[in-house]
């Protein structure tokens, strides 16, 4: 089935030219037979193009990148004297719980990381560092994608994976929030290793 979209657009692409054709053969432009066909044909593949496209800008606009709830420095100044007991945990192994992957970074902090799909095929990671004591969040990172995951996957898991005019944020949100993960990777190295 999703292998069929290729020939697809290939026929889409015949039967509009020969539609052209069909209308010069009339005396009329070629485009009075050739554009509605065309739009026909291309739009029952690509009508999904738009609101994935808005849908993905929206979620990245709205909530991509990171965010820094609480600072270092205010939470050492609500907690007094822990961050000097911490611990590193340099052999921490990634666990599950509530369906959430997580990683202790030391006796207090905890990393986790969340998949989600969205409306539209987009698929959201979220990176994120939780006080464990009180449920915090410290900080979080999101980003947002969209588009193949692997081009010539096989057992794809739907026809959308094939939609190649689909790949726009395969990338994720854009470069300026892609750096914003590499200071999220530093604010979190920075919790795993305060007591040190």
């Amino acid at each position: 089935m999703e292998l069929l979209i290729y020939p697809y657009l290939i026929l889409a692409f015949y039967l509009t030219k020969k539609s052209f054709k069909w209308a010069r053969s009339d005396g009329k432009p070629g485009w009075h037979y050739g554009l509605p066909v065309g739009v026909l044909l291309f739009a029952v593949v690509m009508l999904d193009w738009l609101p994935t496209y808005l849908s993905h800008r929206s979620l990245c606009m709205q909530h991509g990148g990171i965010t820094i709830h609480k600072t270092i420095d205010q939470w050492q100044a609500e907690n007094p004297g822990i961050a000097e007991t911490l611990i590193a945990d340099s052999e921490a192994k990634d666990f599950r719980e509530d369906g959430v992957r997580k990683r202790n970074l030391n006796q207090r902090f905890v990393s986790e990381s969340i998949s989600k799909k969205h409306f539209m095929g987009i698929r959201s990671r979220t990176w994120q560092v939780r006080d464990r004591e009180t449920g915090e969040l410290i900080v979080s990172y999101a980003n947002y994608e969209h588009g193949l995951v692997n081009f010539l996957a096989l057992g794809s898991q739907s026809i959308r994976d094939y939609k190649f005019w689909l790949m726009f944020g395969t990338g994720s949100c854009g470069e300026k929030r892609i750096n914003q993960k590499f200071d999220f990777i530093e604010i979190e190295r920075q919790l795993r290793n305060l007591g040190s």
